[in-house]
Parts: C-alpha cells; sequence; structure tokens
C-alpha cells in the first residue's frame, strides 16, 4: 500500500495499525524507524530523534540533507477519504421548509420535506391517502417547487381530473347531470383553461403505461430523467403494492419492496430532492403505527418522517369534531409526534385543516382576473 503522504522516491513502506512505517528513514538510513501517525501530520524516528507535528519541518529536514533536498517537491498532504466527515469542518446545507406540505400545523411539526429525505404515508385503502398526496403536491406548485408523480392506480386522464378539481375549489365547480341522471361536479372551464396555464410543466406524471412496465429500476430511470429535464424536486410514489419488483430472481416480496424504498431514499440523497412513498398498513390492528406499516421494517427505519392518514368513525367524528386524522408517527428531524384533525370537502375532494393555516387559493386565479 502506497504512503498517504508521498510517493515512493522515499523507500517503500507498510501500515502497521495506524502507523505508516517506512523500511528507511531518509534522515538517517535507520531500518523501520521512520513512522507517520494517522493522518501523517505527526511523524518521527527512533533512531535519529528527529520529528515533528506537521509536514512542513518534515520537508525543511529533508531539505537540509543533499541527498533528500530534491524529494522535498514529491511531499504532499494525504488527502481525506471523501466518505468520511470531520466534524468540525462541516457545513450543514439544511435549509428551512424545503418544501412545505401547505398544512401549517403539520408544517410546524416536522419542519417541512427536507431535500435528501424520504416520508411515508400510510393508511387502509380508501381513507384519502392519495388525495392528500395529490393536495400536497399542488401546495408544493403553489411554493415554487415540481413534482414528478408516479401512481400505480389512477390513469392519466383520473388524475389530472382529480388534480384539477383540488386545484379550482368548490367556487369553480358546477353541477353538471351526466347520462344516468346523477349530479356530478365539474371543474369550470374558464378555471380548468387558467388552471392548465398556471400548473404548465412544474407537475409531471410518469405514465408507465406507454412503455409497458413499471417495475423500480425503470421508476428510477424516469425520476432521473424528469429531475433533469422538468427540474423536479419533490417526487411521490403511489403506492409501493404497485411497483414491480424485479430482483434479479429474489423471491422474497418483502426484502424487493425495502430495497426499493432503500433505492428511492439513495436517489434522494444523490439528487437533493424529497421523496413520498406510500406503503399499505399491515393486515390487524397495531398499536405503534410504525411497526404496522406493509412490509419489512426498513421502510419506516429508512423515513424521515411516517404520516398515517385515517377516516373518523361516526363516534370519533363527535370526538374529535372533524372528518380524518392526520397522525405523524416518526419525525426524525423535530421528534414531535401528533395527531391533526381535517375535514373533508366532496366538491373540491380537498382536505381542510380545522386548526391552524392552508393554502385555501392557488395562483391560477390571477390568471383568471386577467381574462376578464
Amino acid at each position: 500500500m502506497e504512503s498517504p503522504v508521498f510517493t515512493a522516491k522515499l523507500g517503500t513502506g507498510r501500515w502497521v495499525g495506524i502507523r505508516y512505517v517506512l523500511d528507511k528513514c531518509p534522515l538517517c538510513n535507520g531500518t523501520k524507524t521512520m513512522m507517520f501517525l494517522g493522518s501523517g501530520r505527526l511523524w518521527g524516528c527512533s533512531k535519529c530523534k528527529k520529528g515533528g507535528d506537521s509536514l512542513e519541518t518534515f520537508r525543511h529536514h529533508l531539505a537540509q540533507n543533499p541527498l533528500t533536498a530534491n524529494y522535498v517537491q514529491f511531499i504532499e498532504d494525504p488527502v481525506p477519504p471523501d466518505e468520511i466527515i470531520v466534524v468540525s469542518q462541516y457545513v450543514n446545507p439544511y435549509r428551512e421548509a424545503v418544501i412545505p406540505l401547505g398544512f401549517g400545523t403539520m408544517d410546524n411539526m416536522i419542519g417541512g420535506l427536507a431535500e435528501a429525505s424520504m416520508t411515508v404515508i400510510t393508511g387502509k385503502r380508501g381513507e384519502g391517502k392519495s388525495t392528500m398526496l395529490s393536495q400536497i403536491t399542488l401546495n408544493t406548485i403553489q411554493n415554487g417547487h415540481n413534482v414528478c408523480f408516479y401512481s400505480g392506480e389512477l390513469s392519466a386522464g383520473r388524475f389530472q381530473a382529480w388534480t384539477f378539481a383540488q386545484a379550482a375549489g368548490a367556487k369553480y365547480m358546477e353541477a353538471k347531470i351526466d347520462q344516468f341522471g346523477a349530479t356530478r361536479w365539474m371543474v369550470q372551464e374558464r378555471a380548468e383553461k387558467a388552471i392548465r396555464q398556471w400548473m404548465d410543466e412544474h407537475m409531471v406524471l410518469y405514465d408507465s403505461s406507454r412503455i409497458k412496465a413499471n417495475e423500480r429500476g425503470t421508476i428510477l430511470k424516469m425520476f432521473a430523467k424528469a429531475r433533469q429535464y422538468y427540474g423536479s424536486d419533490l417526487f411521490v410514489v403511489d403506492n409501493l403494492m404497485t411497483a414491480k419488483n424485479d430482483m434479479d430472481g429474489a423471491d422474497d416480496a418483502l426484502r424487493a419492496q425495502a430495497n426499493f424504498a432503500a433505492e428511492l431514499l439513495n436517489f434522494a440523497r444523490e439528487n437533493s430532492v424529497a421523496v413520498i412513498l406510500v406503503a399499505h398498513p399491515k393486515k390487524g390492528e397495531h398499536e405503534d403505527i410504525n411497526d404496522g406499516v406493509a412490509g419489512l421494517a426498513d421502510i419506516t427505519n429508512l423515513a424521515s418522517n411516517v404520516i398515517q392518514i385515517r377516516r373518523c368513525n361516526d363516534g370519533e367524528r363527535q370526538q374529535h369534531g372533524c372528518d380524518s386524522l392526520v397522525t405523524v408517527a416518526k419525525n426524525r428531524d423535530y421528534g414531535d409526534t401528533g395527531s391533526h384533525r381535517f375535514s373533508f370537502e366532496p366538491k373540491s375532494r380537498r382536505f381542510v385543516p380545522m386548526d391552524g393555516s392552508c393554502i385555501s387559493q392557488y395562483g391560477w386565479t390571477k390568471l383568471l382576473d386577467q381574462q376578464k
């Protein structure tokens, strides 16, 4: 192994524990008497008793000897390993509330979605996970960010209709009677035009049907393209169960899902983005929400935040005065956990917090005013 301090011109050497020992001391020719400790800045020879606490002093001693003076140019500071961080020299890249959720009390609790992080959202079928997610993505656009969404359940048409309704809000929905005589709420035409203009390319949807595949590797490749081409900085996978996991012949589906979650987190770290992953709960009741997420414990262990969405039963509606409870079960950055009360507005398909602030009007309404 080469010395981390200088080239072989000063002779060969080898590591002995945390010491690097030269075969011969270049100052006195002592055999295995010249040692460099750790990073190489502490050095000394047990024979000639010369030593120092910096490579500069080592260069000085070499320069005094005509036989070694020409070697001074080859002495370089050791290059520290990239994988190891000196804590005192580390500059924290953290930015407050990198991507706000758009719900005041929840943002106050978890500090928004930090870059290089993964948030797991869980809840039973029909509890509102996808609805909450699409509203969060609209809030994200309102706050100046770009979203890439993967949905394994909704077609592009249904996804668009859902998000447009949420963007419009109840004020800009109009009732229409369909062929079956049922009343359906549709986005007003002039509002839809403004929503399209406002949304522009800030939200993109990975449509797996176009290439007839939705393996985990393909999702990550498409996410990488969205990051590069559209500048997406929030990525949503809805949901883990619909993302096929071809693990090169591996039979363990749970391990495959955990590996996919790990790869999503690596993607977030490598690209300095935030990721949200939807995971269904396990069957049965679990006291700890984190333990109740389907799959291996690795999934929630990897997450910075774990959030459960649950529709209230009749008794809970009377007790809490709300339609749904959104519980932060894990909050790695700040530690605070707890439930937040939400009502649901069927006409616009929006969740409305019972406490704290939320985004009630999106930027497209300014474009609507310009149409007048």
